[in-house]
């Protein structure tokens, strides 16, 4: 596999994506490009098409090997980081121009990124070049992961305030700061260290007031908080 600069033929158009019965279903438009490629990685950490092609090639995976393996899942990094799926123009189009990444192949808990990029095959050659893309905004979309924090409140006699009871969900690699709590008539939020995930947290607070989390600016992509139960 050859990785090529980018190359504005070359290049997604109009990509979305939507949450289907748990599958995740993405539509892009295109000028050219023989075959499609879609990488579903931890949203969280970066993965450099270089050193996938490399290592595909280091474990003997040549590109005439991944066109001929069954199904569209061709390939898990080896820290099992990110996948990399395969889908043919033909059966792009046959489908709608749609693709489809089975609910089966997504983890709970991990805050995922869906990038498209377009190759090119040379059947002489037997090689497929692989576009990059000059701005990632354009071919990548996230899957949040959906919380639902547990608030109970307790209240106590005679006494001005009473216990919040804050339940958030464990998360795998939680970034320290990425959840807050936010307390009704305080101007800070208070950002929540991992050491606080999946246990009971007791905060006093205003009798009249009620707490909310919340998720970081700039952790959104990767996290979104549903109502409290």
């Amino acid at each position: 596999m050859r990785i090529r600069d980018h190359d504005k033929d070359y290049q997604v158009k109009d990509y979305s994506m939507k949450r289907a019965g748990g599958e995740i279903v993405l539509k892009w438009k295109y000028s050219r490009g023989s075959h499609f490629f879609v990488l579903l990685y931890d949203g969280r950490k970066e993965v450099d098409l270089q050193k996938l092609a490399q290592e595909m090639e280091d474990k003997g995976l040549d590109d005439r090997t991944l066109l001929q393996k069954g199904g569209h899942h061709i390939y898990t990094t080896s820290d099992e980081k990110a996948k990399l799926f395969l889908f043919r123009e033909r059966e792009f189009v046959q489908n709608g121009e749609s693709c489809t990444i089975p609910g089966g192949e997504i983890k709970h808990a991990i805050p995922y990124g869906v990038s498209v990029f377009i190759g090119e095959y040379d059947k002489e050659e037997w090689i497929m070049h692989l576009y990059q893309v000059k701005d990632p905004e354009i071919n990548t979309k996230f899957v949040p992961v959906k919380l639902e924090p547990k608030i109970e409140y307790k209240n106590k006699l005679f006494a001005k305030e009473k216990l919040c009871v804050l339940h958030v969900p464990y998360l795998q690699d939680y970034m320290d700061g990425a959840l807050q709590y936010h307390v009704d008539g305080v101007r800070m939020t208070y950002p929540l260290p991992a050491s606080c995930l999946d246990k009971n947290l007791y905060i006093e607070i205003p009798k009249d007031a009620s707490v909310v989390l919340r998720v970081a600016d700039q952790y959104k992509k990767y996290y979104r908080v549903e109502a409290a139960q």
